[in-house]
């Protein structure tokens, strides 16, 4: 993710994954970045002023001198249980950190973001959330989840926790 605000490795993979290459969505501008990903307007906004920081474009062109940047094969999927479903997650877990709940939701079949839109199916909230997600997902229509229930959705689709 390069330590670009706002981009965890989900979001970073998803980009990766929509436009193929580093230097497309190095060259993306708002709406490029937007369309077609769960990526909201404010990450959007943070990738651009990423790569628009003159400092950061040089450190990222002289690291291209040396790094050939080339996508990675993606995970190995356990099952679809979760196909076509988008999850966002904030706040604390307990039972995994963020990172390996987003890693199950991808391994069987759904997706996992960093920030809420329409295309959200689940807000899922830990211990001290921050208070723009939940918002977010109350103006959009979006169902909560608190981590028992998320676990217990998991389990209902089979999905050992």
């Amino acid at each position: 993710a390069l330590g670009i605000p706002e981009v965890g490795t989900t979001t970073a993979r998803e980009l990766a994954d929509h436009f193929g290459s580093f230097e497309a969505v190095r060259t993306a501008d708002e709406e490029q970045l937007r369309k077609g990903t769960d990526v909201g307007p404010a990450v959007a906004t943070a990738v651009r002023g990423f790569f628009d920081n003159e400092r950061t474009a040089a450190v990222i062109d002289r690291l291209l001198e040396h790094v050939d940047p080339r996508a990675v094969d993606t995970q190995e999927r356990d099952g679809s249980a979760l196909e076509g479903e988008t999850f966002v997650f904030t706040g604390s877990l307990d039972a995994f950190t963020r990172s390996e709940a987003q890693d199950l939701v991808e391994r069987h079949g759904g997706s996992a973001t960093s920030s809420v839109s329409g295309n959200t199916d689940y807000l899922v909230v830990g211990d001290n959330p921050g208070q723009r997600k939940p918002d977010d997902a109350e103006a959009e229509g979006v169902p909560t989840l608190s981590e028992p229930e998320f676990r217990s959705l998991l389990e209902d689709r089979g999905i050992d926790t």
